[in-house]
């Protein structure tokens, strides 16, 4: 539970996968094999990026998903 992931240049394509993630896990948990109730979404607070993307509308997108830290 204390595991910090780290991804470079932006995440990569972790970002644009997020929904895909998450509504498999809430539309066909019989794809996904765990024991969990939690929301993927619930653990993106683990995960970081860096953001050398070098273009405003992914670094937006990326700021949508997965937020800001300062």
């Amino acid at each position: 539970p204390k595991l910090k992931v780290c991804f470079a240049h932006g995440g990569g394509a972790f970002p644009y996968t997020v929904g895909r993630i998450s509504h498999g896990f809430n539309v066909r948990p019989d794809l996904c094999a765990v024991d969990n109730k939690v929301d993927p979404r619930k653990y993106l607070g683990s995960f970081y990026t860096d953001s050398l993307v070098h273009d405003r509308g992914a670094l937006r997108l990326l700021t949508s998903v997965i937020g800001e830290v300062s």
